[in-house]
Formats: C-alpha cells, sequence, structure tokens
C-alpha cells in the first residue's frame, strides 16, 4: 500500500519510470491496501496487462494520477482489479 511515482525521466528518482515497472511489482509483491500511483506528464509507450494481483479485491481499486507537483491540471483514472 502507498503512492508511488511513475516518471519515465530516470532523474527525477521516481518509484518506477513505466507502468510496466510498476505493474511488475504488483504481481510479485501484491498490495495490503490502497496504492495511488502519481503519474508525471510525459509518453508512455506500453501495451499492458494487468494480471491478477495478490490482495486486490473488488472493492479496491488501485489509483492512477497525474502529479499534481508537474501539472496544475490533474486526472485519476481508477484500475479495476
Amino acid at each position: 500500500s502507498g503512492t508511488y511515482t511513475i516518471n519515465a525521466d530516470a532523474g527525477q528518482s521516481p518509484n518506477f519510470t513505466s507502468f510496466t515497472a510498476a505493474v511488475q511489482a504488483l504481481s510479485v509483491s501484491g498490495v495490503s491496501g490502497q496504492v495511488v500511483f502519481e503519474v508525471a506528464n510525459g509518453t508512455y509507450e506500453e501495451f499492458l496487462t494487468i494480471p491478477s494481483i495478490t490482495g486486490a479485491r473488488k472493492q479496491t481499486s488501485e489509483m492512477l494520477k497525474q502529479s499534481a507537483a508537474i501539472s496544475k491540471k490533474s486526472s485519476a483514472w481508477d484500475v479495476l482489479v
């Protein structure tokens, strides 16, 4: 559980530099509570299949949102598990 950053610019010290890396970490570690991904502006050319994640429930959703630190515009998407 917790809030993590996805930023293609590794120089910004993100938790993950791609959605693929974030999903792989979830797949390996599972979740124990709410997970929020703050996503920096950038181009992410990826195709993802999100597998079953240990600890995820239908009542729990993982959230992706544009990082407010990067842009004043903010969006959020719920990823259904």
